[in-house]
């Protein structure tokens, strides 16, 4: 019976397709008890710039997804209770919730400033110290694995420990060389668990914590490799963040309570000129008696 699906669902695509004069109605893609499914209810991108086989199969697709609601709907209404079935409530509140949320990103998107000097960011930072707190060590480092083969072995040895630029610019050149993996995390801080899990025995990396704290050198081996690290700089867990690691966490926090106040600006404003224009009333707790008017509970 293949044949004679894939022959319909063809059939259906010249419909999809080419525009026709006939009046009469097209025919079915498929019935569940007394709902049809019709070409003209298929999303038209759903076949946009995609090839006739393709489309066939989307189509398909399509066809069983619809086959395979209607009979859970069918399900539903057939056992669930008639206050179970009444969605009115759930639906108008999800339109109100949806609609409301959709102009609130148009007017966020028109009304919200996005831009932040180095100056503000820096102010929220001294400002709000306490909620930086490192829950992992950080590290300014560089890291070198090398074949135990490798040529200038030795040497890179000897320039991975220096601070000289002359000695850096030197490593540079032979670690890119010589090196299975080479990284220079002189000029920002990463996360320090990020560079003991590529060192050996990682299965407990504090043991090289005293390393890093007394010398800030790691010179292990393994059968095949070398491993170098040389720590620049060091900061452990509870200590404040520096600020060139936060900065990027700092404007996300600034720009989501810039458009926290958009929002109450917004509600707050468009209650004020609803009660200005008269299109407000409330009458929940008003005293019906004329002298105590506009007084409420």
């Amino acid at each position: 019976m293949h044949w004679i699906h894939h022959i319909a669902l063809a059939a259906t695509m010249s419909v999809l397709t080419i525009t026709c004069s006939q009046k009469d109605a097209p025919a079915p893609l498929a019935r569940v008890y007394d709902k049809y499914l019709y070409p003209s209810d298929l999303d038209p991108k759903l076949l946009a710039n995609i090839s006739h086989s393709d489309s066939i199969i989307l189509i398909k697709a399509y066809i069983d997804k619809w086959v395979q609601n209607q009979l859970l709907l069918n399900l539903a209404e057939t056992n669930l209770s008639d206050e179970d079935k009444n969605v009115e409530r759930e639906l108008d509140n999800y339109r109100t919730s949806l609609l409301i949320f959709k102009y609130e990103q148009a007017y966020i998107a028109q009304k919200l400033d996005t831009t932040f000097s180095e100056d503000d960011a820096l102010k929220y930072y001294k400002d709000h110290q306490e909620a930086f707190a490192l829950d992992h060590n950080i590290v300014k480092a560089l890291y070198v694995k090398l074949r135990k083969e490798a040529q200038q072995v030795k040497r890179i040895r000897e320039l991975y420990r220096s601070n000289l630029e002359e000695d850096l610019q030197t490593l540079d050149n032979l670690a890119y060389q010589a090196a299975t993996k080479y990284d220079f995390f002189g000029d920002r801080w990463v996360n320090l668990d990020l560079i003991l899990q590529q060192l050996p025995h990682t299965n407990n990396p504090s043991t090289y914590m005293s390393q890093v704290r007394r010398n800030g050198y790691i010179d292990v081996e393994d059968d095949e490799f070398i491993y170098l690290v040389h720590f620049k700089e060091v900061m452990t867990k509870g200590e404040t963040m520096p600020y060139e690691y936060t900065a990027n966490q700092i404007r996300i926090i600034m720009l989501n309570a810039r458009r926290s106040n958009t929002i109450r600006t917004l509600e707050r404003d468009v209650v004020m000129r609803g009660h200005d224009k008269g299109a407000v009333e409330i009458y929940f707790g008003q005293n019906n008696n004329p002298s105590n008017t506009g007084k409420t509970l």
